[in-house]
């Protein structure tokens, strides 16, 4: 958009915030070998209370000025692509276009067809929150730092800048819907392990999948003691806070670059957070009731520890998870993410055994190859609760795994079910 165009963009994006409208700006579509980009998709929520798209806004400077058959041609265009059933042009005024695209007529600023006054009935998925977030990271970073090509050179104060734009865009939407800075946060987090942070290699599903199979309970204190920029700990207090059930939230990574960056995160969502540099140990002051973590995978220490079992070991996942059970509080829980290794390799026979006898062994779920982003090892997720050892839920799931750990799925209710039987 040239300058006048963007003021009159953002006065039409308020009007339709005002309306109700969740809006993205400037959205691309790309199929069959073209490239659209709408000026804004408002989108509002169906029966569900998921978010569809209603309307496709153009915006021209000025009645003088626009070629109302190529907007027109435009908008008809982009309605197909984004499968919109309202198009509208705006000048200052709001023009509706007719169905036949031939014709647009001056009108009152538009409404949802639906509306909900709920926050807990609208659904704000990553979807619709990528195109503005991976607009704002082009503009701060540039095009090469944007595609990932330079990571090392993203900071803290590069992400405040992109979380500012963010946090502007949709200051409307989030006034009315405060808990939905915690997606905003979320889909933050994900592109820029995607675009700047590749080793980190946990995707949402999973880290949702993991807090879901945590299933903290209020004023819980959760901790990662190897939270990178804080995938893990975001789904877990997004969880608490959509359940009036906040958490006490602490991480810790011995790269103090990402921890700045998960502080920044999590205080955009509003969590209420401790996060400090640190080795991937849970600190000797703290006993959390919940630990929510994904252990280093591969990654050796350059000392060796003694495990409880008195065995000693330089495996850093081992020494995480031991951390972790160590330092729990009475009733707590651990959910972890590790390989294969740690259940099958003989070396930790005698640590397995130790933690069978001293802890219940809630679960232990198999996730097939290339649940990871950039690996084909495939993940196991252990779940620990310090309590007397008990019978242990064993699964094996398949490829529809990210359905069957969030709370709708079949394995996700047998797995509350066995929890609570206790």
């Amino acid at each position: 958009m040239r300058a006048d165009e963007r003021a009159l963009g953002d006065e039409a994006q308020r009007q339709l915030e005002d309306a109700g409208f969740f809006v993205a700006r400037e959205v691309e579509h790309v199929g069959k070998g073209a490239r659209l980009q709408a000026d804004f998709v408002a989108y509002a929520p169906d029966e569900s209370g998921a978010l569809k798209p209603e309307l496709i806004v153009e915006v021209k400077s000025g009645p003088g000025k626009v070629d109302r058959g190529s907007a027109l041609a435009q908008l008809s265009r982009y309605a197909l692509a984004f499968d919109a059933p309202r198009a509208f042009l705006f000048d200052g005024s709001w023009y509706e276009v007719d169905p036949t695209f031939s014709e647009a007529h001056e009108t009152v600023p538009p409404r949802p067809v639906r509306r909900s006054d709920s926050t807990n009935a609208v659904e704000l998925t990553p979807e619709l929150l990528r195109p503005s977030i991976r607009r704002a990271l082009w503009n701060v970073t540039g095009s090469s730092r944007a595609k990932g090509k330079a990571p090392s050179d993203f900071s803290v104060g590069m992400l405040q800048d992109v979380l500012g734009l963010v946090g502007h865009q949709f200051h409307s939407w989030t006034e009315r819907h405060p808990l939905d800075r915690w997606p905003i946060a979320k889909t933050v987090a994900s592109e820029l392990m995607q675009s700047h942070f590749r080793a980190t290699r946990l995707p949402m599903e999973l880290a949702d999948g993991m807090a879901n199979l945590l299933a903290a309970e209020p004023n819980w204190q959760v901790v990662d003691p190897s939270c990178g920029i804080g995938t893990l700990l975001l789904c877990a207090g997004e969880r608490g806070a959509r359940r009036e059930a906040p958490l006490l939230l602490f991480g810790s990574d011995r790269h103090a670059e990402v921890v700045d960056i998960a502080r920044a995160l999590l205080r955009f969502a509003g969590g209420d957070l401790n996060v400090v540099r640190a080795d991937t140990m849970v600190p000797h002051t703290l006993s959390p009731n919940g630990g929510i973590s994904f252990g280093p995978i591969g990654a050796k220490t350059s000392e060796r520890i003694q495990l409880p079992s008195g065995h000693w070991t330089r495996d850093g996942d081992v020494i995480a998870l031991t951390s972790l059970v160590s330092k729990l509080a009475p009733g707590g829980r651990v959910v972890f993410g590790t390989t294969p290794r740690f259940l099958f390799s003989s070396a930790l026979n005698a640590y397995r055994g130790y933690l069978s006898e001293t802890r219940w062994i809630v679960a232990v779920i198999e996730l097939p190859p290339r649940s990871l982003d950039g690996t084909s090892v495939a993940p196991v997720l252990i779940v620990i609760e310090n309590a007397a050892p008990g019978e242990t839920l064993v699964a094996r799931l398949e490829e529809d795994w990210a359905s069957q750990l969030s709370e709708t799925g079949d394995f996700y209710r047998a797995y509350v079910s066995h929890l609570h039987r206790r």
